[in-house]
């Protein structure tokens, strides 16, 4: 069973958070055992040009542990399907499908060594893809589809 700590915020959002990572988790890695700290931010994307980001804390290759960051002063769907993108950068970190190289600046995706520099941020593979399932998965969790 994962867990999920939850800073920053108030009680409403630190409860619709809590109730939208485990939904997610359940989705994207129903047999995985994460350990997940959220961090809410207040103005994020005003500070540093981004509602979120996710990162892994212990290990480059298939982490079980992950720090995700998240804009608190967005509204509750923004910050919810800002979740769900995220969310399903840990999905690719769990399961090695997103692998950072500790000592280049390369990163292998599903097999692919991808030199990131290259690229526009949209343009990244494991971007696209996130892209691609977010709306479906916040949708999943709000009742929209």
């Amino acid at each position: 069973m994962s867990e999920i700590v939850i800073n920053g915020g108030t009680q409403r959002i630190k409860k619709l958070v809590l109730l939208a990572t485990k939904f997610y988790l359940k989705k994207l890695l129903p047999r995985h055992s994460l350990y997940i700290q959220i961090h809410l931010i207040r103005n994020l994307a005003k500070k540093e040009s981004r509602y979120g980001d996710t990162i892994w804390d212990d290990q480059n290759y298939r982490p079980r542990e992950f720090i995700v960051r998240l804009d608190s002063a967005l509204d509750d769907d923004t910050l919810i399907w800002t979740l769900a993108h995220e969310m399903i950068h840990v999905k690719q970190y769990a399961k090695g499908e997103l692998y950072d190289y500790s000592s280049r600046s390369y990163t292998k995706w599903k097999g692919e060594q991808i030199d990131a520099d290259n690229y526009q941020y949209a343009d990244l593979p494991w971007e696209i893809e996130a892209c691609e399932l977010d709306k479906e998965l916040y949708e999943s969790f709000t009742g929209l589809n």
